[in-house]
């Protein structure tokens, strides 16, 4: 269709696509980063105060000296320097820029594979949305959230120009030392070894040789190859999957709408390698691992918006003719997302430490953390999980935690079975809070580890809306 037929909501298509731009990164900014982020800060003060990278458990009193795989240990030292430069603001407005700059690349690069303005890239865009939002957290994890996606990017351009194939190792060797998920990476870009020689045959060499580089760049770390085994522990773990929802499936834990988003763009992606050989293999290799992934485990949504929403939108020219496509956006359009981005980055960064944002304080327990500091208690703590992060960050090394968020390594060691097994029943826990010592205790009001403890005699010394704290008459 001509620009005289569009019909008149096609004029508002790129303004709403920048609208949901500004939601996104404002609904980044204000959403509660994850529990885990606390301890990554403390290791990462940590390892800045010792000048070096931490090869066992400082934080348990369980596990203490355990020797400890900290697989994300240049992700935790970059967020300490944040938060040291310009508090939890500053740690919040970056978390944020870095995830709309995932979902500004996802459609752009969604556009270079076929999309153009209009009905369909918006589609496009609320689906990278959707598959984004679940991971949008405070945590060293980022950065494979954001390399994931630029790999997308560097495998389009050395198709190009084969020159970019030569960015991957030095993109490795950096990410090797920011977040373990870099494996991943890895796993993907021998997908699409695999897809480019079954599409292309002898010409995939560049690519070939950048996969056997990157593995040797990722050896380049702290712990060598033993952070190429550390994954495997994940998938070893049976409890921990089971309770921890981000390890879980996507169904039926996520939305019905995010399922059906995943079917259509896989039989969109399916029908254009149908009817198309160009990329076929490579396509269908990497956005099934996506899929695959992503619906084994929730936390892996991300993969959706970095492989299957690009692979599916060079389907969009096929079907394009039933909706009108404006044929590009304004540079007004553009620069109307700067001005309420840097308002809301400057609003974040002004709300000071972490007890500025008075949402974070409806789930932390400050007021526990401070009767704490101010009393002499046993140092031997036993709490629900998820405040274990935040317990780490603001009591050590006064208090050592009974078990946090590091899965794999507690599973490894046997510690998360017998974490569970303390809420079976005072018969099964008494032996194992005396096996570890336990002598204080921080839980939720309603939590069923406080009612299992007063059960065995635990004395209750603070109260509040948020957390209760109990100390072990019987302790040493």
């Amino acid at each position: 269709c001509t620009t005289a037929d569009a019909p008149w909501y096609s004029k508002a298509m790129p303004a709403l696509r920048q609208l949901i731009y500004v939601l996104f990164f404002a609904a980044c900014i204000l959403s509660f980063s994850s529990l885990d982020q606390w301890w990554h800060l403390k290791s990462g003060e940590l390892m800045l105060a010792r000048n070096e990278v931490l090869k066992s458990d400082p934080f348990s009193h369980t596990l203490n000296g355990t020797n400890w795989v900290a697989h994300s240990w240049g992700g935790a030292v970059a967020m300490t320097l944040i938060v040291k430069a310009g508090g939890f603001g500053l740690l919040q407005v970056i978390k944020g820029g870095l995830f709309l700059l995932f979902l500004i690349l996802s459609i752009r690069l969604a556009k270079k594979r076929g999309a153009k303005e209009g009905l369909p890239l918006l589609l496009l865009q609320l689906a990278a949305v959707a598959f984004t939002c679940r991971v949008v957290v405070a945590r060293p994890k980022v950065v494979t959230v954001l390399f994931i996606l630029l790999q997308e990017w560097l495998v389009l351009l050395g198709k190009e120009k084969k020159s970019w194939f030569w960015a991957f190792p030095p993109l490795y060797l950096l990410w090797a030392n920011m977040h373990g998920g870099f494996v991943v990476g890895l796993a993907l870009l021998g997908l699409h070894f695999g897809g480019q020689l079954f599409d292309e045959g002898k010409k995939c060499w560049p690519i070939l040789l950048s996969l056997l580089f990157s593995a040797l760049a990722g050896l380049l770390n702290p712990r060598g190859l033993e952070l190429y085994i550390y994954p495997f522990q994940y998938l070893e773990g049976k409890s921990f999957p089971q309770h921890i929802i981000e390890w879980q499936p996507m169904w039926p834990h996520s939305s019905i709408i995010q399922i059906l988003a995943i079917i259509a763009l896989f039989g969109l992606l399916v029908r254009r390698c149908y009817q198309s050989p160009k990329d076929r293999w490579e396509d269908l290799l990497v956005s099934s691992f996506s899929v695959l992934l992503s619906l084994r485990f929730q936390r892996n949504e991300y993969l959706l918006a970095a492989t299957l929403v690009p692979a599916a939108a060079a389907t969009i020219p096929q079907w394009s003719r039933f909706i009108w496509l404006k044929e590009k956006e304004s540079k007004r359009h553009k620069a109307w997302v700067l001005l309420p981005v840097i308002l809301i980055s400057l609003w974040a960064i002004g709300k000071g430490p972490a007890g500025g944002w008075t949402s974070w304080n409806k789930i932390l327990c400050p007021q526990a953390v401070a009767h704490l500091k101010a009393n002499n208690y046993g140092p031997r703590l036993v709490h629900d999980f998820g405040v274990a992060g935040y317990l780490i960050h603001q009591l050590w090394p006064d208090y050592r935690v009974f078990i946090d968020g590091r899965n794999d390594f507690y599973h490894r060691e046997g510690l998360f079975d017998e974490y569970l097994t303390l809420f079976k029943g005072k018969e099964k826990a008494r032996p194992i809070l005396q096996k570890r010592k336990c002598q204080t205790a921080v839980v939720g009001p309603q939590s069923p580890l406080r009612d299992l403890l007063v059960d065995l005699g635990w004395k209750t010394v603070f109260r509040s809306k948020r957390a209760v704290v109990l100390i072990n008459p019987s302790a040493d």
